[in-house]
């Protein structure tokens, strides 16, 4: 379920929910394990429509280890940039399991999202837990997703929250896919967390190269006019974001 987390958001879990570089694996089969892991290289880390970085590139990592059982644990690791505040990193711990079902493929998980070294200096609390679950199903070349989130207490404890997201991958002629998604966000405490309730959507187009590299990019935009964007930042408006990966 790797990219629950943000991922890759970048963009964004995103094995799972974000649009992920392809991953190394490998397997212990003595134990049931498979250990995955996507390092990557991107020009802006999105989240839900929104950067994270203020428009500057990030390095990432996503870990995920899966049992024959279904059962699985991963985490993911970027660097963050926000406006008065000292959070420099961001580290996300998951947990959950998977399975199929009448030709489903369902996950189910938590992912506790940290940033290690805040200050909160007499400030709202950036860290926040989040329950996810997630169902798709290939119809080939097609692969379909939906996919929905829950905290009683998102980031800066601006309150319950609810994310919904539909995707939609296709597998092209000489290895490219292309993708397509759309959510929708809404926040109890708008103010406390700096934007109104939101749509985003994005599109991307990913290719496998040489020497086992993968190059994405794609596009990513919000209905949140830069007025109501956290102040006034560039961080919700439209852009385009190219990420590099490679397999291990």
């Amino acid at each position: 379920m790797a990219r629950w987390c943000r991922r890759l958001a970048g963009g964004a879990l995103a094995t799972g929910l974000a649009a992920a570089p392809a991953m190394a694996q490998q397997e212990i089969s003595s134990l049931g394990l498979t250990v995955t892991t996507t390092p990557a290289f991107t020009s802006d880390y999105i989240f839900r429509g929104i950067s994270q970085t203020r428009r500057n590139v990030a390095g990432q990592l996503t870990l995920d280890v899966a049992h024959s059982s279904g059962f699985y644990v991963g985490g993911f690791i970027s660097n963050v940039s926000f406006l008065g505040t000292n959070a420099r990193q961001e580290t996300d711990v998951v947990a959950g399991y998977r399975t199929e079902l009448a030709g489903f493929n369902l996950d189910a998980g938590i992912v506790y999202y940290a940033y290690a070294g805040y200050n909160r200096r007499g400030g709202y609390n950036l860290d926040w837990l989040e329950l996810a679950v997630r169902g798709s199903r290939t119809f080939d070349p097609v692969t379909v997703t939906v996919s929905g989130f829950y905290t009683p207490n998102f980031q800066l404890q601006s309150g319950n929250s609810f994310y919904l997201e539909g995707q939609a991958d296709v597998k092209l002629p000489y290895g490219f896919t292309a993708s397509g998604r759309v959510g929708y966000q809404w926040i109890e405490r708008n103010q406390r967390f700096g934007v109104p309730d939101y749509l985003n959507w994005s599109a991307g187009l990913s290719y496998d190269l040489p020497a086992g590299f993968t190059l994405s990019a794609g596009y990513y935009d919000t209905n949140v006019a830069r007025r109501d964007c956290a102040g006034g930042q560039d961080i919700c408006g439209a852009t385009g974001i190219v990420s590099l990966s490679r397999k291990f």
